[in-house]
Parts: C-alpha cells; sequence; structure tokens
C-alpha cells in the first residue's frame, strides 16, 4: 500500500494535464499511504516478538544484519514519515509536486529495502 500509494502520486502527477493539488486520485494516493502505514505500525510489536522468539532458533542468526534492530527501525520509521509528508506536500499543490511525490516514492521504497535487508540477513540460508 506504500509503494503503490507513491507511485500512483507519481503517476497522477505526472499525468495532470490541469493545475495539480488535491486530485480525486492524490488523495487516493495519501489514503493508501496512511493506511499503509497503519499496518506497518501495527506490524511492528509482532514481528519484534517474533524476531526475539526466534534468537534461540538454529535458523536464526541475528548477527549477520547490517543495522542493529533499533537503528532499523528509527530508519525505516523515519523515511516512512518523511514519505507520508512529502505526499502530503504534494496534495498542497504548493512547489514542485512532481519532485515532492518523487522523493517520497524514494523515501518509501528506501524503507523498504532496509526492512528486507533486514530480514533477509537475518536468517540463515538453508538451500531453499
Amino acid at each position: 500500500m506504500l509503494l503503490g500509494g507513491a507511485l500512483g502520486a507519481v503517476l497522477t502527477v505526472f499525468g495532470a494535464t490541469d493545475q495539480p493539488g488535491k486530485s480525486p486520485a492524490l488523495i487516493a494516493a495519501a489514503i493508501g499511504i496512511l493506511l499503509g502505514m497503519i499496518l506497518k505500525l501495527t506490524a511492528i510489536s509482532p514481528s519484534l516478538t517474533a524476531e526475539q522468539a526466534a534468537r534461540d532458533q538454529t535458523w536464526y542468526e541475528p548477527t549477520v544484519a547490517s543495522l542493529s534492530i533499533g537503528r532499523s527501525l528509527a530508519v525505516r520509521i523515519g523515511l516512512n514519515l518523511a514519505g507520508l509528508a512529502l505526499i502530503l506536500a504534494t496534495m498542497s499543490g504548493s512547489g514542485p509536486t512532481w519532485l515532492w511525490s518523487c522523493l517520497s516514492l524514494a523515501c518509501l521504497g528506501t524503507g523498504e529495502v532496509v526492512g528486507r535487508q533486514r530480514f533477509y540477513k537475518a536468517y540463515r540460508r538453508l538451500g531453499v
């Protein structure tokens, strides 16, 4: 929802023929991003609990991760909040809306990459 909303905002801004601003497509993109952030924040506690419980398992290797869990979480939350703020700037129509929407997509995409890097580097490969 986060990346889809941001990509929708970028496509809306670049495809707009009239004055960009609070168009229905931008509002839908912002709602998608907001709902995605709510889901992501809701998932933080269960994922931290699962990671803590998995530390005793043989298939889990937390020392391989390049970022600590706290640092990774702080980076991801910061990037997601920056993405939301940039979408709100896009919706306001002030400044270069194409730039705000592209930066929002970059922030949200980078936040996803950081999270996936943490996830995939924390688990040992089993040849699957």
